[in-house]
């Protein structure tokens, strides 16, 4: 009887001892950085000739995603780009915009609503720069601090509006949002886990982000730094970039970045990027 009681009460240490480990790892999964894709839209151009300064892509048509993600850190959410209007989602047919027609399958708040998350409970709203595909839901987050360079929102609310390149109903939302001005490369969550870097051209104040996982390695988010995986091979820039110059110069840097870091480049608006990564409720950590 002893000799049972023995073994019992062995077995219960081992127990306890299993329980307490699987509780710890599930503490240090908790802790990990995530990273969530989400489907923001989609644009079908019929000539993307504006794509390309040199006259490389005239003539040519395109599918192009818009993708926006999720950052989960310990230290609150982030969520980068805000895609077009979920607005869209009501017309089967999309709309039709200069030559090409925009769609949104499936909407920003539905994807967000699966996770369990409402946008008042993002912390963090940094849209990549202030074109309309960027913003199209920026008043969901209109709540959040807004982390934008001066330079973009001097752009957002001025000449960007005066040259037809920003949306005034899109961003005027933001207009009241607590902002955190942010200069050169910006340390979100102060652990170098995710880096808003400085790539001015396409706008005054363009951004990509650099996500660095636990697992999944570092992750380069490229904004409109690139539209296709062609205009990275050859350097092309877009007829309505605000600086040529300032973009070619941006390049460089992102990609002496991309080279220090080994991180993956994922261009935002590439149907094989966005194919090549998880979907909600799936994620990168």
């Amino acid at each position: 009887m002893l000799q049972i009681r023995w073994f019992l009460l062995i077995a219960m240490c081992m127990l306890l001892t299993t329980c307490n480990t699987l509780n710890m790892n599930h503490g240090k999964k908790s802790n990990l950085v995530k990273l969530y894709v989400l489907d923001c839209g989609h644009i079908s151009a019929s000539d993307i000739g504006v794509f390309s300064s040199n006259g490389e892509y005239d003539g040519r048509s395109h599918d192009l995603v818009v993708t926006c993600f999720l950052v989960r850190h310990p230290k609150g959410d982030l969520l980068w780009d805000a895609g077009l209007p979920d607005a869209l989602n009501a017309l089967p047919d999309g709309e039709e915009m200069q030559g090409a027609k925009l769609t949104v399958p499936v909407t920003l708040i539905s994807q967000l609503t699966e996770l369990g998350i409402a946008p008042s409970d993002i912390e963090h709203f940094a849209p990549s720069h202030s074109h309309f595909d960027h913003v199209g839901n920026a008043s969901l987050f209109a709540g959040s601090k807004l982390l934008i360079r001066e330079s973009e929102l001097d752009f957002m609310f001025g000449l960007g509006q005066e040259m037809g390149l920003v949306q005034k109903e899109l961003v005027e939302p933001l207009r009241e949002s607590e902002k955190i001005l942010i200069e050169g490369d910006y340390d979100v969550f102060g652990d170098g886990t995710v880096m808003i870097v400085s790539t001015p051209g396409h706008t005054p104040g363009h951004s990509v982000l650099f996500v660095h996982l636990a697992n999944s390695g570092t992750l380069a988010l490229t904004g409109d730094l690139y539209h296709l995986k062609e205009s990275r091979e050859r350097r092309i820039t877009p007829q309505f970039n605000f600086s040529k110059p300032e973009t070619l110069a941006s390049m460089t840097a992102f990609e002496n970045r991309v080279a220090q870091t080994g991180a993956r480049v994922i261009i935002q608006h590439s149907q094989i990027d966005r194919d090549s990564l998880p979907t909600v409720p799936e994620y990168l950590d």
